[in-house]
């Protein structure tokens, strides 16, 4: 059995001391009892390195029908809030997709930490192209947006308190930030702890409940308009690939190739974990 000998780790969040809640692969995570915040201790490491051009060459990001499924629900989300033509900014873009899905009908950004990733943008979406940015390259414009989407962004940020105040201080009054992140209170995360797929550091490095997302938009000047969890449509060979990734029963690399290629590969189903919370927050 391997021993962790972990030191005192305090709350990103609220400050308090927090407790050794489990390890995964030799990565220790942290939960706070006050706000029920949770956070990966790790060495530094570049999300743009962790984040490079190859991070965007598995089965998810080159399936557009789960893509564009996933897209249809943000876009939703986003026009309940946000009315067409308004200026957004799509921050952790990744390849691009959002910024081109819904392209028609907002004044629509990217922006991603990765240098890999905002190439691979400027590759597929060439009639995007002048509309993908690094964040210096953003933050040196200091425009004033009416939203940010954060899909997927913030579980990738070892400190998301200096994002978040950073990105306030760049929205008009009123203005919305949406955002996804996994849920680690949801009942699916509880049942498989360190299993659970989203338990990925270093890829993910601090997890959110609805208590620490509530806590956490009252302490940067934000209000909760709405607040929902839901699953995820994922095809076939992701979810082989992810099954692989998290669990200690292994599949054969054979099998996994016969579910990543031909057309089981375009298999798509709805996995109704209800571990993605999704979330509207505006400035106060």
């Amino acid at each position: 059995m391997e021993k962790y000998y972990s030191m005192k780790e305090n709350c990103k969040m609220c400050g308090k001391e927090m407790a050794l809640d489990y390890c995964r692969e030799g990565y220790e995570l942290y939960k706070c009892e006050k706000c029920s915040f949770r956070q990966i201790r790790m060495d530094k490491m570049s999300l743009g390195v962790i984040h490079g051009a190859e991070y965007y060459g598995n089965s998810k990001y080159k399936d557009s029908v789960a893509l564009d499924k996933e897209n249809s629900r943000r876009a939703k989300l986003l026009k309940r809030y946000v009315r067409g033509g308004s200026r957004i900014v799509d921050y952790g873009c990744g390849s691009g997709e959002f910024v081109n899905y819904i392209g028609h009908d907002y004044d629509i950004y990217g922006c991603d930490v990765s240098p890999g990733a905002v190439e691979v943008a400027k590759r597929r979406f060439p009639h995007h192209k002048e509309r993908f940015f690094l964040p210096d390259e953003f933050f040196d414009k200091n425009e004033k947006s009416d939203a940010f989407c954060l899909w997927d962004v913030i579980e990738h940020i070892e400190n998301p308190d200096q994002l978040i105040r950073r990105l306030r201080k760049m929205l008009v009054e009123n203005g919305i930030i949406i955002l996804s992140t996994p849920d680690i209170e949801a009942l699916f995360a509880k049942l498989t702890k360190s299993h659970w797929p989203f338990m990925t550091p270093p890829d993910h490095l601090c997890f959110f409940s609805k208590r620490s997302i509530q806590y956490f938009a009252r302490k940067n000047g934000f209000k909760v308009c709405e607040w929902f969890a839901r699953g995820k449509w994922v095809n076939i060979g992701f979810l082989v690939y992810k099954f692989n990734k998290v669990s200690s029963i292994k599949i054969p690399q054979k099998i996994v190739n016969i579910f990543q290629k031909g057309w089981l590969a375009t298999l798509h189903i709805y996995v109704p974990t209800h571990d993605i919370q999704y979330v509207v927050l505006r400035k106060r």
